[in-house]
């Protein structure tokens, strides 16, 4: 136990702080005077297990103390037998600072978070215009917000900006919302981020998708997990599920773009525009090399990667031809292992 303490101590011994120990300085050192050069502020608080009858925290040597260096203070608010009261055995060495505050905690003090210092208000109203709240303690809107009924939203969400929220959403939890024009039905799952997007009805986001400044999703698109979108439009139906990036570029209805695929559109200069038609189907891990078009109905191979255009109902694949060698395989490689 002393140990687990010591151990404790000792990193915190090491940062240049604010705060002195109160035993020595009776409290907090006013900035003008106790702040050193590139001084920091520590407000953290620790808990631990304190042996009955003694609350004495480990010392070390002075020559291991950096000026300025704020030992800090051990505050026994429990013990197994009630309470510790002032006076009593063991409460000596118990010390606790007014508020438990650094200089900087109490010159922030009064402020508010900006831009949502109105936020209990816009829950309380968008409540009673039939928005649902799993958590409205735990949900961050801004002015200019306009959600529709039905609308279910999870704890931790951040709506920011000119936001608008169709009917019978769900907006699950850690997504921010920024700029956007979410249709009705729209599902965004767990860990989105947002940003001056336009998402049509019934499209579904997520999990852990980025939709940046310039995306249109339109009814029904379906975006997956790790997938980013720039200044791209999307059409009916098409599925972007896994892993991709889609940048300047425009997507036809009942695309299916498949797991790994990048739009290459930047040269290192300028950006570049990939056009992809209608029923288009790209294969896994296929980069595709801006400026290209791919047209309605071709298939493009796992795999690949497209530097030219492909014709409508084509079957583009570019890669090295896959060879065979019989008996060369992992077992024919067991005991040679180099000694």
């Amino acid at each position: 136990m002393q140990l687990t303490l010591w151990l404790i101590y000792a990193a915190l011994f090491y940062m240049e702080v604010d705060r002195v120990d109160s035993r020595e300085s009776g409290g907090v050192k006013p900035p003008e005077t106790g702040r050193a050069a590139g001084s920091h502020e520590n407000g953290g608080e620790y808990c631990g297990c304190f042996p009955r009858n003694n609350v004495t925290r480990p010392r070390l040597p002075k020559r291991f103390l950096p000026p300025h260096a704020f030992r800090p203070a051990v505050v026994r608010e429990d013990t197994p037998a009630g309470p510790v009261q002032p006076g009593s055995a063991g409460a000596a060495d118990i010390e606790k600072f007014e508020g438990d505050m650094t200089p900087g905690d109490k010159q922030k003090q009064g402020t508010s978070a900006v831009p949502f210092e109105n936020r209990e208000t816009l829950v309380t109203r968008l409540e009673t215009e039939g928005v649902r709240f799993i958590d409205p303690g735990r949900v961050y809107i801004t002015e200019g917000t306009s959600i529709g009924a039905g609308t279910l939203i999870y704890p931790d969400v951040y709506i920011e900006g000119d936001v608008t929220i169709g009917a019978d959403c769900v907006i699950e939890a850690n997504v921010m919302l920024r700029d956007a024009v979410l249709g009705d039905g729209v599902t965004v799952k767990m860990c989105c981020y947002i940003t001056e997007a336009r998402i049509g009805d019934r499209a579904v986001i997520g999990p852990f998708a980025h939709l940046r400044p310039g995306t249109e999703l339109m009814e029904g698109v379906k975006i997956g997990n790790f997938v980013e979108t720039k200044k791209s439009k999307i059409d009916e139906g098409s599925k972007v599920n896994h892993l991709t990036y889609i940048g300047d570029t425009e997507i036809g209805k009942n695309v299916n773009v498949g797991a790994g695929t990048i739009t290459c559109n930047y040269d290192g200069v300028h950006k570049h525009k990939t056009v992809i038609g209608d029923g288009v189907f790209i294969g896994s891990d296929t980069q595709l090399v801006a400026p290209v078009t791919i047209g309605p109905d071709a298939l493009i191979g796992a795999g690949s990667t497209i530097t030219r255009d492909v014709d409508s109902n084509a079957l583009a694949v570019s890669r090295s031809r896959q060879t065979n060698y019989p008996g060369r395989g992992f077992r024919s490689r067991k005991g040679k292992k180099e000694k």
